[in-house]
């Protein structure tokens, strides 16, 4: 998802989430390791795959609302003035702007992608499904089919930087199993980078700014991307 820029939101501030860790998964084998990183066609990567493509196609239930919010209140700590304003003004369509603008949405929907914690993906599973159907409809809207460069500042660990370039060395995928914001303005994200580098104190991990060239022709039905600034509470 490519917001374009970029203030504090009222969960979580933006650099907390450009600088939350990335799980990437590429065809750079290492099954007995336990690197983020694994083959592309490991059972993990497969089971992760077929899991979502499971949920993405399940049909709702009337019970799905009530299960996310108990979810909420016993093991998220949400506030009642957030859950409130969740079961009140929460809609298909409005899926983007709800998971920018709450962390308890945000957080939790990408650490259940990144661990494939099952109760939390059951729960969040039509969020999931209405965050992907608009990304996909957005996509689908776009007016151009030109490429467009976006840009991401993230501290990350040297094992993740060692398994991007083994895989573009050999050409090989590159899967990030949550969702991924970037910034149309390189600036920007320089400028993640910096604030990330006055409370990152680790030696194992590194600045990098990804620079990453998309193109609508190019994107799989199954990874939508899209242009959310007009749609977030980001700005």
């Amino acid at each position: 998802m490519l917001p374009d820029n970029y203030t504090i939101d009222r969960e979580v501030t933006q650099e907390e989430r450009f600088n939350e860790s990335m799980i990437i998964n590429s065809a750079h084998c290492d099954e007995t390791s336990q690197r983020s990183s694994e083959c592309l066609f490991s059972t993990k990567t497969l089971f992760r795959y077929f899991m979502l493509q499971c949920l993405l196609d399940a049909e709702p239930i009337p019970s799905d609302n009530d299960n996310l919010i108990e979810l909420f209140r016993t093991k998220l700590s949400v506030s009642e003035q957030g859950i409130y304003e969740f079961k009140t003004n929460y809609t298909a369509d409005q899926a983007v702007l709800f998971y920018t603008k709450y962390g308890f949405i945000y957080k939790e929907i990408n650490e259940a992608l990144r661990s494939i914690n099952i109760d939390y993906l059951l729960r969040f599973r039509f969020v999931l499904k209405d965050i992907y159907n608009q990304l996909t409809h957005l996509m689908a809207v776009k007016p151009t089919d030109e490429a467009t460069n976006v840009y991401r500042g993230q501290y990350i660990h040297f094992y993740e930087i060692f398994d991007l370039f083994n895989s573009f060395k050999q050409r090989v995928p590159t899967i990030i199993n949550s969702f991924f914001s970037t910034s149309l303005d390189r600036q920007v994200s320089l400028g993640f980078l910096k604030a990330g580098s006055e409370r990152n104190s680790s030696i194992t991990s590194v600045p990098v700014l990804f620079t990453i060239t998309i193109q609508k022709q190019d994107v799989s039905s199954d990874s939508p991307f899209a242009d959310i600034s007009q749609y977030s509470t980001i700005r």
